[in-house]
């Protein structure tokens, strides 16, 4: 069992990866939106994200959030994915 959610979840991170566009576009506050933000500022959100990682210490990073059970925020409003998932999956 742990090797396929192993496997599923390196597909499903490497592929979300190769998608085009620009997470930080996402935003909801609009602040990092393009024409919102400095060259500068963009560059380093990337950093604190760890977009600019390689793609298996990303997946090494997102897999440790997981486990312990810390899945980020949404882009789209800021709140904690954990607590948007557990009203939606009462």
């Amino acid at each position: 069992m742990v090797p396929t959610f192993l496997g599923i979840t390196v597909l499903a991170f490497a592929l979300a990866r190769a998608a085009p566009g620009q997470p930080l576009l996402l935003e909801g506050d609009g602040g990092l939106r393009a024409g919102g933000s400095t060259a500068a500022q963009m560059r380093e959100y990337r950093r604190l994200m760890g977009l600019d990682d390689p793609l298996l210490t990303g997946y090494a990073r997102w897999l440790g959030h997981v486990v312990r059970g810390d899945l980020g925020e949404s882009f789209r409003d800021g709140r904690p994915v954990r607590v948007l998932l557990a009203r939606r999956f009462r």
